[in-house]
Formats: structure tokens, sequence, C-alpha cells
């Protein structure tokens, strides 16, 4: 098992300038924590995704949910400037391939440990396309790690609704079955010490309480899209420096 990691940080506020965009898929789609919403280029050509945070940024990742064509590659750029004259790879060389390894939906690029950056000016390039780009959501920003400790607790269900019940305005109701379950994960720390606790503060605030949905990697090394679903999280300094944690109930996010 491996420690618990969260990608909380989008590129919700930045302003965003891409080579191309077909009708109906428009940039401003890999920003609205949606699934289902994706911006789409217009042709096999070089693809750029520019992004201006206003101020700098910092990030030690990249991580897309995508559906990439097999053999594109995916590079991470930053830049002091507008025109990124003075642009420099995320880490020298550094890019992934889409194929063995990197399959789709998921796609996580760590730079390296004790390796981040800082820059108003971010650019994430695509080349290679055999077929045209496609993105959902981008994660970039410094990913938040929950360490793994012998009282961990980790329980993850699935949750059935039973059927959905919706009445008019004049009182006709309509049901229907839901089949499709929710993945439900809870977890509940002890002994939590002052660096992990600081990482859950970090979450909240990158969430904004519980209100946008983010991605982590579980225990067990899946990707899983989730929601905060707790109205408020209670840690009781149990030692010096040591917190006990409430469970922290984290649902799918279709």
């Amino acid at each position: 098992m491996s420690n618990l990691l969260l990608f909380s940080k989008a590129i919700d506020d930045a302003a965003l300038v891409v080579t191309s965009a077909a009708t109906g898929y428009p940039k401003e789609n890999m920003q609205d924590r949606r699934k289902v919403t994706s911006w789409k280029s217009t042709s096999t050509a070089n693809q750029n995704i520019d992004m201006d945070f206003g101020s700098a940024f910092t990030a030690d990742h990249l991580f897309l949910y995508h559906n990439l064509p097999t053999g594109t590659r995916v590079e991470p750029f930053y830049a002091s400037q507008s025109n990124y004259s003075d642009e420099a790879s995320a880490v020298d060389g550094f890019y992934a391939t889409i194929g063995t390894g990197n399959t789709p939906p998921n796609l996580y690029m760590f730079f390296g440990p004790e390796a981040y950056y800082s820059a108003r000016y971010w650019r994430i390039k695509l080349t290679n396309l055999p077929s045209v780009a496609e993105i959902y959501l981008v994660f970039l920003g410094m990913r938040l790690e929950i360490t793994i400790r012998h009282d961990f607790g980790h329980v993850q269900e699935k949750k059935y609704k039973g059927h959905i019940l919706k009445e008019s305005f004049g009182g006709n109701r309509f049901s229907k079955r839901y089949y499709g379950g929710r993945k439900i994960f809870q977890y509940r720390w002890e002994f939590m010490d002052l660096t992990n606790q600081a990482n859950l503060q970090s979450l909240i605030e990158n969430i904004k309480g519980a209100a946008l949905p983010f991605f982590m990697r579980t225990v067990n090394g899946t990707y899983e899209y989730v929601r905060l679903m707790n109205d408020e999280i209670g840690a009781a300094e149990v030692a010096h420096q040591l917190f006990n944690t409430d469970v922290l109930v984290l649902e799918e996010e279709f």
C-alpha cells in the first residue's frame, strides 16, 4: 500500500489561450471540474495550452483527465514572459508519451522529489498527434501527500440510492431505478503529525471547504475523482503535536 496522494489544485483561475478549439468543445471546459465536458483541438497540428495565473504559481506536478490518442507527446513548460520566449521544461527533457504505461483517462506527471517550479505562465505542449486532442480536466499545483501509519483506517464501499423520485408542480410523481452506485471512501487518522495536518488543511483550502471535487490516488494506487462530503472536520490534539481526526468521507463524482 502507498501513501494517499491528493490532486486538488486545478487551473480554475488561469486565463487560457489554446492553439485551436473545436465547435462545442471550448477551452473553458478544462476549468469547470466536470468529467463529462472537454476541450478538443480542430486538427492534428501541434497544440499549446497556455495558462496565465496573474502572478507566480507553484507546481510540482501535472495531472490530466483526458482522451489523448496513443503516441501523443505531452510536455509541461513554465515561463516568466507572456510570449514564452524564456520557456523552460518543468524538468530538463521531461515529457510523457501516451501509450503503454500512460493510457487514458489519467496522466500523472510528477516533476520529481524536491522539484517544484514557480512562474506566472505555464504551457502544456501537445505534439505528435495522430488524431485530434481531447482533454477534460487539468490539475496543476502542489500535490498533497498523507502519510500512511499503522493506525490508518481505510474503508471503501459502494452506495446505491435505490431509485430517483421526481415530482412535478402538479403533484405527479415519476420514479426510476437507480443502477449506478457511487464509491465511498472513508479515511481516519490517529496520531497525525503537523506536516500531514497542514496537507489536510491545504486540501480544505484548495477545494473551498467542500465545494469542489478533486482527484486522488488511493492507498491501492487507483485514481478516483471524489468530493468531500463532511460538513466539518475535527482534529483533536491527543499528544504533543499529534492529532486524531474525524472520519473523512469522500464520495465518487461522476
